[in-house]
C-alpha cells in the first residue's frame, strides 16, 4: 500500500468517526441554545449579533439557518461542522504530504494533527469552533504554498480562509493578525531578496481581506463588548491557562500514571514544546531561512504574544479550553518539525503513544465539554413516550438540561409538554409530573417524588398521581 493511500484511509476513518458522533450524540446545551435563541432570529439580527451574545458564532448560526430549511433534526444542525471536519482532514492530508517525506514522518505528522479526540469533538457539534479549525487548516496549507511560491494566489486563499475562520469564531482574530505579520516576514526575509513590487501587491491583498473582515465583524464584536460578553477565559497567562488547558483536554480523564497523570505529563509537554519553538527558530536563524518550520513556529509565538498584549492593553482574558483550540494544530506542527529529523524508532514510539491514547478515548457516547448531556435525549424520549400527545405532561429539569430538552420538544413537535423552565435551583414543589436532574440533587425535590428511571448519574423523578395537589 502506498503511503498516500494510508493517509487517505485514516482520513476517511476519522471522518466516519465524526459522522457517527454527529448522528449518535445527544444535542448539547450550547448547541441547543444556538438553535433556539440565535438561529431563530432574522438574518440581520444574526449578522449584527443583536443583542450581543458570545454563544452566537456568526457563520455557524447562519449555516444552521440554511440547513434547517430541510429539517430541524440534529444531523442537519451539525452538518456544517461535520463538513468542516472533512475540510480539516483534507488540508491536513495535503499539508502532511507537503512537509513530511518518509513513511514514519507522514504518519507522525498526520497523527499529531488529527488523533486528538478533544479536537475532533467539535466537528460533530453545532459550534463555530469546528468551522474555524477547518478554515484555519486550509489557511495554513496555503500559507505554506505562499512561502514556497511567493505567488499572490496562495496568499489570497490563505487570507480568505482566515476571514472565514474569524467569522466562524471571533477568537480566530488572534490568528488573523499573526498571519498578516508572518506573511510580511516571508516577503521581507532575507532582506537582500526583498521584492518591493511583490510586497506592495501582497499587502494590498492583505488590506482587501482585512477590510472585508472589519466590515463583517465590527457590529457583532461591538455588541459583545457593549454587553460585557468577553468574560470567558483565564487571567494567569498563555502557558498556565491556554496551553495547560489544551494539554489537559487532550489527555482527558485517562489515569495512565494514577490520579496525577495530567500534572505529571504537563512538565514534559511544556519542555518538548519550548524545545521545539527554540530549535525551530534558532535553526532557521542559523540557516538564514524563513522556512515552513520557522513560519508555523512564528505564528504560534505571535499568537501567544498577541493574547498577552490583549490582556495587558484591553483587559481581555486568555483563551482556555475550546476557545484556545486554534493553538493546537500549530502546537502539533511545531513539535513535528522538532522530531522531523529524529530516528524512526522515536517517531514510531510517539506515533504508537498518540494512536493508543486516541483509541482509548474515542467514543460515540459522550462529549468532554458537555459531559452532562450524555443521556438528555434518552430522558426526553422516555418522558415523551409515557402519555399520549393529547395528554399534558409537566416536565421540569435542572437548568443545564433545559435548552436541550426544549430543543427536542420543539423539533419533534411535542406541544403537549409544558416546560421545562430554566431552574437554577431545584424546586421543592409538586408542580411537575416528571423532573430530570443529577442523582445527587434528588434530595432537593419534594419528598413525594419517586425514582422513575436512572440514566447513569442522572435520573427522572416522578410525582405519583395520588400525590398531586388538587387543582
Amino acid at each position: 500500500m502506498k503511503k498516500e493511500h494510508t493517509l487517505i484511509i485514516l482520513s476517511i476513518l476519522a471522518f466516519l468517526y465524526c459522522l457517527a458522533r454527529a448522528v449518535g450524540l445527544s444535542m448539547t446545551h450550547d448547541e441547543s441554545a444556538t438553535v433556539l435563541e440565535f438561529a431563530s432570529r432574522p438574518f440581520w439580527k444574526v449578522v449584527t449579533n443583536d443583542p450581543g451574545r458570545a454563544n452566537n458564532h456568526l457563520l455557524n448560526t447562519l449555516l444552521i439557518q440554511f440547513f434547517t430549511i430541510f429539517g430541524n433534526n440534529k444531523f442537519l444542525i451539525r452538518l456544517p461542522n461535520l463538513l468542516a471536519g472533512g475540510l480539516f482532514l483534507y488540508f491536513s492530508y495535503r499539508l502532511v504530504r507537503a512537509i513530511a517525506t518518509g513513511w514514519w514522518e507522514q504518519l507522525l505528522a498526520f497523527s499529531l494533527l488529527v488523533f486528538n479526540p478533544y479536537l475532533l469533538e467539535f466537528f460533530s457539534l453545532a459550534r463555530g469552533y469546528g468551522l474555524g479549525l477547518g478554515f484555519m487548516m486550509g489557511s495554513l496549507y496555503f500559507l505554506h504554498r505562499f512561502r514556497e511560491s511567493r505567488q499572490l494566489g496562495p496568499l489570497a486563499w490563505s487570507m480568505g480562509l482566515a476571514v472565514l475562520a474569524c467569522y466562524s469564531n471571533l477568537t480566530m482574530l488572534t490568528y488573523f493578525v499573526a498571519l498578516i505579520v508572518v506573511a510580511n516576514l516571508l516577503m521581507l526575509l532575507p532582506v537582500k531578496d526583498i521584492n518591493r513590487r511583490r510586497w506592495l501587491s501582497a499587502n494590498l491583498t492583505i488590506l482587501f481581506f482585512s477590510v472585508v473582515l472589519f466590515a463583517l465583524i465590527f457590529a457583532p464584536l461591538s455588541a459583545l463588548i457593549r454587553e460585557g460578553e468577553l468574560y470567558y477565559g483565564g487571567t494567569r497567562g498563555v502557558l498556565p491557562n491556554t496551553f495547560t488547558t489544551l494539554i489537559q483536554n487532550y489527555l482527558g480523564a485517562e489515569n495512565y500514571f494514577g490520579d496525577n497523570t495530567q500534572d505529571l505529563l504537563l512538565a514534559p509537554v511544556y519542555i518538548l514544546l519550548l524545545l521545539a519553538v527554540s530549535r525551530n527558530l534558532l535553526e532557521g536563524a542559523r540557516r538564514r531561512q524563513f522556512d515552513t518550520a520557522v513560519c508555523f513556529t512564528s505564528l504560534l509565538v505571535l499568537m501567544a504574544f498577541g493574547n498577552f498584549l490583549q490582556r495587558e492593553l484591553l483587559g481581555t482574558r486568555y483563551l482556555i479550553h475550546r476557545t484556545g483550540l486554534m493553538y493546537f494544530p500549530l502546537m502539533a506542527l511545531v513539535i513535528f518539525f522538532l522530531l522531523k529529523t529524529s530516528a524512526d524508532w522515536l517517531k514510531l514510539a510517539l506515533l504508537l503513544a498518540v494512536t493508543l491514547h486516541f483509541l482509548n478515548r474515542a467514543n460515540v457516547k459522550t462529549v468532554q465539554e458537555w459531559w452532562f448531556e450524555r443521556f438528555t435525549e434518552d430522558a426526553f424520549e422516555y418522558v415523551a413516550a409515557q402519555q399520549p400527545r393529547d395528554s399534558t405532561i409537566r416536565f421540569g429539569s435542572f437548568w443545564l438540561f433545559t435548552p436541550t430538552l426544549n430543543y427536542y420538544k420543539q423539533s419533534r413537535g411535542y406541544l403537549n409538554i409544558i416546560g421545562p423552565n430554566l431552574d437554577f435551583e431545584v424546586p421543592n414543589t409538586k408542580y411537575f409530573d416528571y423532573y430530570y436532574l443529577s442523582t445527587g440533587d434528588t434530595v432537593k425535590l419534594h419528598p413525594d417524588y419517586i425514582l422513575e428511571k436512572s440514566f447513569g448519574d442522572y435520573c427522572i423523578m416522578k410525582l405519583p398521581p395520588d400525590k398531586k395537589d388538587v387543582q
